[in-house]
């Protein structure tokens, strides 16, 4: 039941605990083979055994008995029939099964009676979850979100289940869903407003390319001290088709503008991206991507005597190159990709603007990289020019940087490691004589 209160986001509002009716077990973890039916469904048992007492039916709200005689024991406790309301049968919470009891599991052959229960379990607490959901009083946040939902896409929405998810290390996370749709929410601190706002402009923009599948967005807003952004659903796969990918994302590239900017102003992560309209690539590169981060991570302890070296060969190292200001995600590493059951690719968490397509191209290298077949894909629809190699380090270096500029000095090794070699790549070499 814990495990359903979290994923539905409530385990700051319902609070679970278990006791049994008998002093069987007290002190005892989990039996092993209901730790392991349960870890088979992705479930983790915790606690130890412990006995009921009367204090608890005055402290909790409802009283649930896995049969008829823990049912009458737990009534034993209320002589006075004070609490006698709060207790109820587990099974009357059953969606799919009809049993009149939660049978025993240490009344069964090896596992197969903890795998049962487990199943019935699990059931009946799906039931008991929408039950409670019920009875719980409104949210501002989720009212607003489902009724957003409602006038955006013309059809009525009632959120019948929520459950917190994995959303990345900057959001959380929800996944919210009727009887038939369901929707992806991010939600941050309302000061952070603006992301949402930034990244609902990038994913219309790159979807209406047609080039390669974003998440639709559907809304973003603010209520009380929280923004959200709601997306459609995606589920994604193991099926991965790596070469249309790289095939799609050269197509994507292939969308050039007038400079090198972007219409407004958006954030990789949490930190600011500045997207003024610039000619001069090496110009925008150096000040608006690498010096800013620099700067940002000097305020946080970061600093090499290189630095300065480094910030004087922005010139030698983009000198001649003015590639086509081609259209990028910007923020392309893997866990930003995914693949449709049918293994279409999908992108998301863009911070988009035109650029030089090689940081893109630069970041499939980088926190695992993508495998040779997204190359081979990108390489047949539009090959890289010489060079590249010797550019892609300071691409990543912002990356890099950024990351310790979020997440700290885990970073500041591989930051200050890629400062060293691109100041030995590019500085003239020294001569010895004699």
């Amino acid at each position: 039941m814990n495990d359903l209160v979290t994923q539905a986001g409530l385990a700051s509002t319902i609070s679970c605990d278990s006791a049994g009716t008998s002093s069987y077990h007290l002190g005892n973890s989990p039996d092993r083979r209901m730790v392991s039916a349960a870890r088979q469904r992705g479930l983790t048992l915790r606690g130890t055994a412990r006995q009921i007492t009367a204090a608890d039916l005055a402290k909790f709200d409802l009283i649930v008995a896995m049969d008829r005689e823990n049912y009458n024991d737990i009534l034993a406790l209320d002589p006075v029939e004070q609490y006698h309301h709060k207790v109820k049968m587990m099974v009357t919470f059953f969606q799919e099964h009809t049993l009149k009891e939660i049978p025993d599991p240490y009344l069964s052959r090896g596992t197969d009676g903890f795998n049962h229960v487990i199943d019935l379990l699990t059931d009946a607490c799906g039931g008991l979850l929408e039950q409670l959901q019920l009875t719980l009083p409104e949210d501002p946040l989720w009212t607003q979100i489902t009724k957003e939902i409602s006038e955006v896409t013309s059809q009525p929405f009632t959120i019948k289940n929520r459950r917190s998810i994995t959303g990345g290390s900057i959001n959380q996370a929800h996944l919210v869903m009727d009887d038939q749709r369901r929707y992806f929410v991010k939600l941050n601190q309302a000061c952070h407003s603006d992301l949402f706002e930034a990244e609902q402009a990038a994913l219309e923009y790159l979807r209406s390319t047609n080039v390669i599948r974003l998440p639709q967005p559907i809304t973003h807003g603010i209520v009380a001290d929280q923004s959200y952004l709601v997306m459609e659903w995606i589920d994604f796969s193991n099926e991965r088709k790596w070469e249309d990918l790289g095939r799609q994302l050269a197509q994507l590239h292939r969308l050039t503008g007038k400079a090198y900017g972007w219409f407004r102003d958006n954030h990789i992560g949490l930190t600011p991206q500045t997207n003024t309209w610039t000619s001069d690539w090496g110009k925008f590169f150096m000040e608006q991507r690498l010096g800013y981060q620099l700067q940002l991570a000097k305020t946080k302890g970061f600093d090499m005597p290189r630095i300065p070296q480094l910030l004087s060969l922005g010139a030698k190292i983009f000198a001649g190159h003015q590639p086509a200001p081609s259209l990028v995600h910007g923020d392309l590493h893997s866990g930003n990709v995914g693949f449709t059951v049918t293994g279409e690719p999908v992108m998301f968490d863009p911070a988009p603007y035109f650029g030089d397509r090689e940081v893109d191209l630069a970041m499939t290298d980088l926190f695992g990289g993508f495998p040779s077949a997204f190359k081979q894909g990108y390489q047949q629809v539009y090959p890289l020019e010489p060079g590249y190699s010797g550019r892609k380090n300071i691409y990543n270096l912002y990356h890099v940087l950024n990351h310790f500029n979020l997440f700290g000095n885990s970073y500041r090794g591989e930051a200050e490691s890629l400062i060293g070699q691109i100041v030995r790549d590019w500085s003239e070499p020294i001569i010895k004589k004699g």
